[in-house]
C-alpha cells in the first residue's frame, strides 16, 4: 500500500490549538467518527492531555524509557466525577499506519503501571 501525504497550510502547534477548543474538537468526532450524529457534546467535554513516561524492555533486555505527550485528549463527563469515555487525537503530517498499535502500547504501559501501583498501596495499607 502506498502511502500517502496530506498538505497542511496550518503547522501542529496551530492545529493542535484549534482541536483544544471543545466545539471543534466534538465536531472532530461527531462527523469523522459518528457520520455527523451529535454524539459527543461539548458541553461535557474536559481537557486531560498530559505527558506520558513508559518504561519498556528493549530488545537487548534493556530499560527503554519513551516519553510521548499526548497532543490533545479530553475526556468526556457528565455532573459526576468520573469520566465515562476518553478520547484522543494525534496530529500527523503524513500517514503512519503504525501509530494506532503505538498509542495503544503507551496507553497500555500507563494502565498497567497504574495497576502496580495500586498494588503497592494496597500492599503497604496490609
Amino acid at each position: 500500500m502506498e502511502k500517502s501525504t496530506v498538505g497542511l497550510k496550518a503547522h501542529d502547534p496551530e492545529v493542535c490549538e484549534a482541536l483544544s477548543v471543545p466545539e471543534v474538537f466534538a465536531d472532530l468526532f461527531n462527523g469523522g467518527i459518528f457520520g455527523g450524529k451529535q454524539v459527543v457534546n461539548p458541553e461535557f467535554l474536559r481537557s486531560c492531555s498530559e505527558w506520558q513516561t513508559l518504561r519498556v524492555q528493549g530488545e537487548d533486555d534493556s530499560a527503554k524509557v519513551i516519553k510521548r505527550f499526548r497532543d490533545v485528549k479530553m475526556e468526556v463527563s457528565d455532573a459526576k466525577s468520573c469520566p465515562e469515555i476518553i478520547l484522543a487525537v494525534e496530529a500527523q503530517r503524513e500517514v503512519d499506519y503504525g501509530m494506532p498499535v503505538r498509542r495503544m502500547t503507551y496507553d497500555g504501559g500507563r494502565l498497567h503501571s497504574t495497576d502496580e501501583e495500586e498494588k503497592e498501596v494496597e500492599q503497604k495499607k496490609s
